[in-house]
């Protein structure tokens, strides 16, 4: 079996959607998510900030981890996602970015 066999299953989906998203068939915010949860099952931290999560040591839901969280913002909005803040408050979370250098 091919490599592309071995991944998960929402990783074997990543490339058709990149195609989908270069042809105007999907949105990028769509393919964004996507890449969100494929990083985190993967244990990396995410690209857009998409995901929540249960934090098992304060029981509170929050971002997963954020991989350059100073720049979260830019990325988002070239997916078409609003700001991260707008999607904290939308979850009943407190989140800032933090500010980018």
């Amino acid at each position: 079996a091919s490599d592309v066999y071995k991944r998960q299953p929402q990783e074997r989906y990543l490339p058709l959607l990149e195609a989908a998203v270069s042809s105007g068939e999907a949105r990028p915010g769509d393919l964004a998510m996507l890449t969100d949860r494929v990083l985190m099952g993967k244990g990396e931290p995410q690209r857009y900030g998409s995901q929540l999560y249960e934090n098992p040591e304060t029981g509170k839901t929050e971002f997963y981890p954020i991989e350059d969280p100073a720049n979260v913002n830019v990325r988002r909005a070239a997916v078409g996602l609003g700001p991260i803040e707008e999607s904290a408050k939308h979850f009943g979370i407190e989140y800032e970015a933090p500010p980018s250098d």
